[in-house]
């Protein structure tokens, strides 16, 4: 993986502006997409034992890997899988519909 390129101890990512934080020690989306794609590949199952904000989980589906994890904060449980299941549907709308309708409803309520 990672093209054959190896991987140093320094990886650059862009900050995670737009996820809402539901955890105090939240990881970037962007950084573990970069972080699965390079040790997992498609398909393969990603496990994330202490979920917090279900970032590692979203990075997992949005890489098509299974995501599986576990929380045992009830607070951070219920946004996490508030934040996973919206972010499952907008890949299923995308995948079937070509565009996530609910996203583009929740920007612009008069079309839908």
């Amino acid at each position: 993986n990672n093209n054959g390129k190896m991987v140093f101890n320094c990886i650059d990512w862009p900050r995670d502006n737009e996820s809402e934080k539901i955890h105090p020690t939240q990881k970037p989306v962007k950084l573990l997409e970069k972080l699965i794609t390079i040790f997992t590949d498609p398909g393969e199952v990603v496990i994330d034992p202490v979920a917090g904000s279900g970032s590692t989980l979203i990075a997992a589906q949005n890489t098509g890997r299974k995501p599986f994890g576990f929380e045992i904060k009830k607070n951070f449980y219920k946004d996490a899988n508030k934040w996973i299941t919206e972010n499952q549907l907008r890949i299923d709308e995308i995948k079937n519909l070509g565009f996530s309708k609910t996203e583009i409803s929740k920007q612009h309520p008069v079309l839908f």
